[in-house]
C-alpha cells in the first residue's frame, strides 16, 4: 500500500472516531432523538461508508 494511501486511511479513521466520541456525548447530553444526535450519526454514517469503500478499493 502506498504512503499516501496509508495516510488517507489514517485520516479517515480518526475521523470515524472523532465523530464517533462526539455521537456519544451528543447522545447522552441531547438524547437519541435530538436532530443534533441524528445529524452525527448520519455523518458517521457517510464516513463509515467511506472507509468500507476504501478497504474495498484497495483491497485491504
Amino acid at each position: 500500500m502506498a504512503y499516501g494511501t496509508k495516510v488517507a486511511e489514517q485520516v479517515l479513521l480518526d475521523q470515524i472516531e472523532e465523530l464517533r466520541l462526539k455521537l456519544y456525548e451528543v447522545a447522552v447530553n441531547k438524547g437519541l432523538g435530538d436532530p443534533e444526535t441524528v445529524n452525527v450519526s448520519q455523518i458517521l454514517d457517510q464516513k463509515l461508508n467511506q472507509y468500507n469503500h476504501f478497504l474495498f478499493n484497495y483491497n485491504l
